[in-house]
Protein backbone atom coordinates (compact mmCIF):
# COMPACT_ATOMS: atom_id res chain seq x y z
CA UNK A 1 0.00 0.00 0.00
CA UNK A 2 0.97 3.74 -0.69
CA UNK A 3 1.01 6.15 1.24
CA UNK A 4 -1.35 8.23 -1.33
CA UNK A 5 -3.62 4.88 -0.54
CA UNK A 6 -3.23 5.09 3.21
CA UNK A 7 -4.29 8.57 3.56
CA UNK A 8 -7.53 8.19 1.16
CA UNK A 9 -8.31 4.87 3.28
CA UNK A 10 -7.75 6.75 6.52
CA UNK A 11 -10.46 9.33 5.65
CA UNK A 12 -12.84 6.80 4.36
CA UNK A 13 -12.33 5.26 7.59
CA UNK A 14 -13.28 8.60 9.53
CA UNK A 15 -16.95 7.46 7.78
CA UNK A 16 -16.78 4.11 8.71
CA UNK A 17 -16.85 3.17 4.85
CA UNK A 18 -13.64 0.44 5.14
CA UNK A 19 -14.07 -3.24 4.64
CA UNK A 20 -12.14 -5.21 7.43
CA UNK A 21 -9.70 -5.89 4.81
CA UNK A 22 -8.95 -2.59 4.11
CA UNK A 23 -9.09 -1.72 7.95
CA UNK A 24 -6.45 -4.04 8.39
CA UNK A 25 -4.17 -3.03 5.69
CA UNK A 26 -4.01 0.35 6.91
CA UNK A 27 -3.52 -1.22 10.41
CA UNK A 28 -0.32 -2.61 8.69
CA UNK A 29 0.44 0.12 6.99
CA UNK A 30 0.15 2.65 9.78
CA UNK A 31 2.71 0.26 12.26
CA UNK A 32 5.23 0.65 9.92
CA UNK A 33 5.39 4.31 8.06
CA UNK A 34 6.16 6.86 10.32
CA UNK A 35 4.63 9.89 8.03
CA UNK A 36 1.75 8.49 7.54
CA UNK A 37 1.24 8.18 11.79
CA UNK A 38 2.40 12.06 11.51
CA UNK A 39 -0.53 12.65 8.96
CA UNK A 40 -3.46 11.03 11.25
CA UNK A 41 -1.88 12.59 14.28
CA UNK A 42 -2.05 16.40 12.12
CA UNK A 43 -4.80 15.85 10.42
CA UNK A 44 -6.49 14.48 14.24
CA UNK A 45 -5.34 17.74 15.84
CA UNK A 46 -6.60 20.27 12.88
CA UNK A 47 -9.89 18.83 12.87
CA UNK A 48 -9.97 19.19 17.33
CA UNK A 49 -9.00 22.96 16.68
CA UNK A 50 -11.71 23.49 14.32
CA UNK A 51 -13.96 22.43 16.15
CA UNK A 52 -13.09 23.69 19.43
CA UNK A 53 -13.19 27.04 17.57
CA UNK A 54 -16.67 26.13 15.77
CA UNK A 55 -18.02 25.10 19.51
CA UNK A 56 -16.43 28.54 20.81
CA UNK A 57 -18.25 30.37 18.20
CA UNK A 58 -21.34 28.30 18.37
CA UNK A 59 -21.16 27.60 14.72
CA UNK A 60 -22.73 24.34 13.44
CA UNK A 61 -24.20 24.17 9.90
CA UNK A 62 -22.79 20.76 8.58
CA UNK A 63 -22.05 20.52 4.82
CA UNK A 64 -24.78 19.52 2.54
CA UNK A 65 -24.71 16.60 0.68
CA UNK A 66 -23.82 18.35 -2.46
CA UNK A 67 -20.72 19.68 -1.14
CA UNK A 68 -19.52 16.32 0.50
CA UNK A 69 -20.05 14.95 -2.87
CA UNK A 70 -18.18 17.73 -4.73
CA UNK A 71 -15.59 17.65 -2.47
CA UNK A 72 -15.24 13.44 -3.04
CA UNK A 73 -14.97 13.80 -6.45
CA UNK A 74 -12.02 16.20 -6.62
CA UNK A 75 -10.63 14.23 -4.05
CA UNK A 76 -10.94 11.51 -6.51
CA UNK A 77 -9.64 12.72 -9.12
CA UNK A 78 -6.69 13.93 -7.40
CA UNK A 79 -6.11 10.80 -6.24
CA UNK A 80 -6.36 8.89 -9.83
CA UNK A 81 -3.30 11.21 -10.91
Amino acid sequence: MTCKEATYLYEQKKEGKLTFGQRLSLGFHLLYCHLCRLFVKQVTQLEQQAKNIADAQQINTPLDTQAKEKMREALSREMNR
